[in-house]
Formats: structure tokens, C-alpha cells, sequence
């Protein structure tokens, strides 16, 4: 019997999928796939899967089946464009952790199906590597609600993460000068395989054309999959959500600004403590550190604002030690407020003129304030920066369609 070189393989994995997986066969099948030597195992951009011909040689059909669905999921879903402030590895891990229990599902659900949990150790030959994660171990939790898990997990470990002013290497989400909290992860380098810095959608504009395209594939694949094989009801839900487009901001204002292990330090209990059998946890540099922008231009009405005050600072009371600024502005900053603050008086807010949403980035910049995140609340009619800053920005674009030119966008609709 002749060998299958790494392209026949990946094509007849391909095949396989799209028979006996009509759902993660389509959406296999909108990606593009290329060859890249210098991976360590596979990729995925939002829109492609790279892959590593040597590490596709290794595998056995079932195998491949399985590695190619969990990156067409990764894809399909945007998981490479929803990081937020979020920790980069452990996104990668929570969001691996929800794709292979919906593929670990599936498969039970097929069990003579020509897919199978790829068995990295004997592919790599790196015996600590570990593919299944426990693909049972979190049930129909979202890749959101396992991650805040995984954060209270590892900030329960005493072995956690090194101190002060460490930085960890940005490589493959690794190391830095100490020994990552999240090595019981390992897989070989696909606890790395989110890379949307290879991705050709760059900018804001493209993002959001690669999402629409993405909630289109799903709904065909949705389709097909509701004809031929079904799914399970979890996964049904998540469908339609993100089919939909129906994320509600204040949850994603909740991830966006969700402290990560990397942000914490670990130190010695207070003597007062000395007795007690923990180590306390402390955020680096003593807080979280968010900045909310309001625009207070003509175009913005005060019920919308009010609306997102009340909503927006019960989500930040939500966490323990949150610090900040509120900054009104119109063509210029009106008002700035500590963010502690537990009521704001919309009367002060003054405005009413032109938009300008470059003064609250330059300001920060002046202060020499680099926070955790931004978020913008705003109907996107007026100047951006030209500069995108090095801390994430999301816009909370009310009623709108506008695309900003750099950072995440969130459509908010009021009545």
C-alpha cells in the first residue's frame, strides 16, 4: 500500500469530515490551508490553518480529522480576534479546553466515525504533552466561563506565576524568565496555535468583514448538519447566538476588562496571617486599571448615557480592586472623575458640540497612563486617532455602523 504524502493525507482528512461531519466539514472547508515548515504542529489566523508537513506525516488519519475541526473551530468562531485584555495563553487554553469537549461530544455521540483524540505524545514524542485536556471536565460552559475558571484556578495555585515586573515572552504565549503557570497545558505547541498575528484581516474593518463571512459559513453548516446528523443541544445554542450576533456588551465588557493571571502577583501572607495556610494574590501594581470614555457630543442622548453609567459600573464593582478614570468628551475632554466614584451627576457632563476621540488617548499618553483597557461609548460620528495605542480598546458603538480604525467593536443597540 503506497504512503499518503502530508497534502493526500490532509486531503483525504478533509474528506472524511465533510462525510461523516457535514457541520465541521463545511466549515473545514472554508478554510485555507498552506504549508508552514516553521510551525511546530498546526495554526489558525480567523481564516486559515497552517500546518507543519512533518507533523501531518506523524498523524493517522482519525487523528488529523479531529486537529483540523478543533483550528476550523478556532476560525469559525473568532477566537483569534476576542482576546481582549485577557491573557493570551490561557484564552488559547480555555477556548482549546470548549473545542475539544464539543468535538469529544460529538465523537461520542459517532462512535465508528473516522475521528480520534490525537495522542500528541506519540506524535511529538514529548510524553508531557497532553491534546485531551479533560474534554469532559467543564460540560457546555462557554470558552468565556472557562476561562474565568482557569483564572481562579491558577490564582489558587501557590505555585503561580513569578512576581513583580516579570514578563513573559511573547513567543508561542511563553516562558519569560520564569516557568509558565500553565505548563499542565501543554500540548506540544498547539496551546499556541492562536495566531492572528499571520492574519491578513488587520484592521477593523477587515475584522468585521471575516466575522460576517464566519456567521454566514456557520449558518450553512448549521443547516446542513440540522438535515443530516444533528447536534447536540449545547452546541445548538452557541450556534444560534453567534449566528445571531446577539452578545450582550455587558458581557463582553465583563471579558474585556477581566483581570489575568498575569496580571497578579504572588507574595507572602501579612504576619498578622502568618498562621494561615495561603499566599496572597495582589493585582500588579495594586489594581486593575480601566478608563471609560463617554461621548457627551449633541448626537448623544443623556438616556444612553445614564444607561451605560449604571450598567458599566456594575460591572466593574463586580471585581475586587478596580481603579480609574471616567472621562467625558466632546471635540474636548469635559470632565474627568475617578472611577471609585458611586454615582455621577449627568448635569456636570457638559457637551453638546462637536466629536473628537482623540483628546481622552492623548491625555492618558501625557499622564504617562497605559491601563489595563478602554472602553469608548459612543455613536462612532466623529475624528479617531490616527495612532492605535499599545492597550486594548473597545467601542461600544451605539445604533451605529461606523468602523473604527483600530480596536474591538461592539454594536450596541438602543431603542
Amino acid at each position: 500500500m503506497s504512503t499518503l504524502s502530508p497534502t493526500q493525507k490532509m486531503s483525504r482528512a478533509k474528506l472524511e469530515a465533510t462525510r461523516e461531519f457535514p457541520f465541521f466539514g463545511l466549515l473545514i472547508l472554508a478554510c485555507e490551508f498552506l504549508e508552514d515548515e516553521g510551525a511546530s504542529t498546526l495554526w489558525s489566523d480567523g481564516r486559515r490553518i497552517g500546518y507543519n508537513p512533518d507533523f501531518v506525516a506523524r498523524c493517522e488519519g482519525p487523528e488529523l480529522v479531529w486537529l483540523i475541526a478543533h483550528e476550523a473551530l478556532h476560525n469559525a468562531f473568532g477566537h483569534g480576534f476576542r482576546m481582549g485584555a485577557r491573557d493570551t495563553e490561557l484564552h488559547n487554553i480555555a477556548t482549546d479546553f470548549w473545542i475539544n469537549g464539543v468535538l469529544y461530544s460529538e465523537l461520542h455521540r459517532h462512535p465508528t466515525s473516522r475521528m480520534s483524540l490525537p495522542n500528541l505524545p506519540r506524535i511529538t514524542g514529548n510524553p508531557e504533552a497532553h491534546m485531551a485536556l479533560d474534554p469532559g471536565r467543564f460540560g457546555i460552559l462557554s470558552s468565556d466561563a472557562i476561562y474565568a475558571e482557569l483564572v481562579r484556578e491558577s490564582l489558587e495555585r501557590p505555585d503561580t506565576g513569578g512576581g513583580a515586573g516579570q514578563e513573559r515572552g511573547e513567543d508561542e504565549g511563553g516562558g519569560g524568565s520564569g516557568k509558565s503557570p500553565f505548563e499542565q497545558y501543554d500540548q506540544a505547541g498547539l496551546n499556541g496555535d492562536l495566531r492572528p498575528e499571520k492574519s491578513k484581516s488587520g484592521s477593523s474593518a477587515e475584522q468585521d468583514a471575516t466575522r460576517e463571512f464566519w456567521r454566514a459559513m456557520l449558518a450553512r453548516a448549521f443547516d446542513a448538519a440540522g438535515e443530516l446528523s444533528g447536534l447536540s443541544d449545547a452546541l445548538k445554542r452557541t450556534l444560534e447566538d453567534a449566528i445571531a450576533g446577539q452578545v450582550p456588551w455587558q458581557d463582553a465588557l465583563s471579558r474585556f476588562v477581566q483581570p489575568s493571571p498575569a496580571d497578579f502577583v504572588w507574595e507572602q501572607p501579612d504576619r498578622r496571617f502568618m498562621e494561615e495556610d495561603f499566599i496572597l494574590p495582589d493585582v500588579a501594581g495594586s489594581t486593575l486599571e480601566v478608563v471609560l470614555c463617554l461621548d457627551t457630543s449633541g448626537s448623544i442622548p443623556n438616556e444612553a448615557l445614564s444607561y451605560f453609567l449604571r450598567e458599566s459600573s456594575s460591572i466593574l464593582r463586580s471585581f475586587d480592586r478596580v481603579r480609574g478614570f471616567l472621562i467625558a468628551c466632546d471635540e474636548q475632554i469635559t470632565l474627568i472623575r475617578d472611577i471609585e466614584e458611586e454615582d455621577f451627576d449627568l448635569e456636570s457632563f457638559k457637551g453638546g458640540r462637536g466629536t473628537s476621540f482623540a483628546p481622552p488617548f492623548a491625555w492618558l499618553e501625557h499622564e504617562g497612563i497605559r491601563p489595563h483597557a478602554l472602553v469608548y461609548f459612543t455613536d462612532g460620528l466623529g475624528d479617531f486617532p490616527a495612532q492605535e495605542p499599545d492597550y486594548p480598546v473597545l467601542w461600544l458603538m451605539v445604533n451605529s455602523d461606523v468602523r473604527p480604525n483600530f480596536g474591538e467593536v461592539l454594536r450596541v443597540k438602543l431603542q
